[in-house]
């Protein structure tokens, strides 16, 4: 019964890693390595370095396990690459060859929150650096490329031509059309 106690006294300082999106949270008395490397990583991603975006994440700044192995940066441990650290802000730039993920990390290898990371471009993913291919329109919400579209007809049977759902550039203020929707 003393132990049910004990862990029951102990649950309201556990350590709270929100899903992604979020921030870590180090409750008082956790204290440690944990909460020092937490706040390390989450200042280290905040600060923002995305003139030398292309130049890193092109060059692998090398590998490396831990944020610490990646000044200025972040450790993408999934790949055990560093990259330039970036935020979820408007319109962000990591420069030609990449792309700004929100969720490319975490602030600890077995963590379950997100970091954002200047990541290579994927086909499908898009900026202001790095366009869709032709018949394609950037979705710059979430970074993504759309089928174009004038009618619901250019759509497939999944989706509908959006006359707004996107614009002509990050952050213009006119409208472009694209096939959105699905199951």
């Amino acid at each position: 019964m003393r132990a049910s106690l004990v862990l029951a006294a102990a649950l309201p300082f556990a350590l709270f890693v929100p899903a992604c999106g979020g921030t870590a949270v180090i409750e008082e008395g956790t204290g440690g390595a944990a909460s020092t490397a937490t706040s390390s990583a989450v200042s280290t991603a905040t600060s923002t370095a995305t003139s030398t975006a292309a130049s890193s994440t092109g060059s692998g700044m090398g590998p490396c396990s831990a944020h610490a192995q990646c000044p200025g940066g972040v450790c993408i441990f999934a790949t055990g690459q560093c990259a330039v650290a970036c935020t979820g802000d408007f319109c962000p730039s990591c420069g030609p060859g990449a792309v700004c993920d929100p969720c490319a990390t975490s602030t600890c290898p077995k963590c379950s929150d997100c970091l954002g990371a200047c990541a290579p471009v994927q086909e499908g993913r898009c900026d202001g650096d790095d366009p869709c291919a032709p018949g394609s329109v950037c979705i710059w919400q979430s970074g993504s490329c759309a089928p174009s579209c004038t009618t619901d007809m250019d759509c497939d049977e999944f989706s509908f031509c959006d006359a707004c759902a996107t614009s002509s550039c990050c952050g213009c203020a006119d409208c472009g059309a694209a096939c959105v929707g699905g199951l």
